[in-house]
């Protein structure tokens, strides 16, 4: 039967404009590249800005145990990492990496330029998840991976001696992941490894991302097209100390925030030229009526008290969506 009750009334007031500083916290996608980026690094990296999350702490905890020297200040969100130019201790035990894609797919090539058996599992989630397109990318440069329930998924065995490097080749439609796993242990290849991607490149700010930290920190990459790209291993990583930007996609809740009130809003450690597709965010809310300021490091959002729709291709940026909305 249908209710009888009378409907509940909610009063709700307008939002009233804000005026505020805000540090929002550092992008993960960034935090485990950088991560990775500086374990194999020759030296030591200062890592600023960190995150720590659910995937940064598989990330760590991987880390620690492939024998990398981690000095670690949660309180500041900075972490030294001591890179070993590339060379992995072999862990008695399984890495185990929860249900982290990223983690999964990154350490799975990361462990290749090891010497011996590295087991890569995760919770009953992971042993869901779909690494096959990986698995035969680095066979393509002379890994030698098998998933151990031959499903394709997790727990798998890298049965390492190297990356040899040569040419290979991933799929670009099922995952950007894949392609950055490759990536960002090539520059520890034996000789230079060109990658050619089958399909369209989804999440292709990702990729970029990845190949632009990798530059950041002295690698050599050469992106031909979205078809082909190309890491030379005549530079290798060296550690620096490094601002991991703030997460745009978090950043973008204040920046909307502010537009609709006609507040104003400062957003810290987002620096201009950014690393993240999702700072297309600012644009967006230009074409809408929000007036930008973009600083060195920081960015200024002031609503103007008149926003207006617009129609935007979102396919690079889909986080942003429920903000946009």
């Amino acid at each position: 039967m249908p209710s009888t009750a009378a409907p509940i009334e909610i009063p709700l007031a307008p939002a009233k404009p804000f005026d505020a500083r805000i540090h929002v916290p550092g992008s993960k996608s960034i935090t485990n590249r950088a991560l990775l980026i500086a374990a194999l690094a020759t030296g030591t990296s200062t890592l600023r800005n960190v995150l720590f999350s659910d995937d940064t702490e598989y990330m760590i905890g991987a880390l620690l145990k492939l024998g990398i020297e981690l000095d670690i200040d949660r309180e500041q969100n900075v972490i030294e990492v001591h890179g070993k130019g590339g060379a992995l201790d072999v862990p008695k035990d399984p890495i185990f990496i929860g249900n982290s894609g990223t983690c999964a797919r990154f350490l799975t090539t990361a462990v290749a330029l090891g010497h011996g058996d590295f087991v890569i599992d995760g919770n009953e989630r992971m042993r869901q998840r779909p690494i096959q397109d990986l698995v035969d990318g680095l066979v393509g440069l002379g890994v030698n991976v098998t998933t151990i329930n031959n499903t394709g998924c997790p727990p798998l065995t890298v049965h390492a001696n190297g990356l040899r490097g040569g040419e290979t080749s991933v799929a670009g439609s099922t995952s950007s992941q894949y392609l950055s796993s490759l990536l960002l242990s090539a520059p520890h290849a034996a000789s230079q490894v060109t990658i050619h991607v089958k399909g369209k490149l989804v999440s292709r700010p990702y990729v970029v991302m990845s190949a632009r930290m990798m530059m950041q920190f002295g690698a050599r990459v050469s992106w031909k097209d979205d078809s082909e790209i190309t890491v030379f291993t005549d530079k290798h990583y060296v550690g620096r100390d490094y601002m991991i930007e703030s997460d745009y996609s978090s950043a973008s809740y204040f920046a909307g925030a502010a537009a609709l009130t006609g507040g104003h809003v400062v957003l810290e450690k987002l620096p201009a030229n950014s690393l993240q597709g999702d700072a297309a965010f600012l644009e967006i809310m230009e074409r809408m009526g929000a007036r930008v300021v973009q600083h060195d490091d920081t960015v200024e959002v002031t609503g103007t008290g008149s926003l207006h729709g617009v129609a935007v291709d979102m396919y690079d940026c889909s986080d942003l969506v429920p903000t946009v909305a």
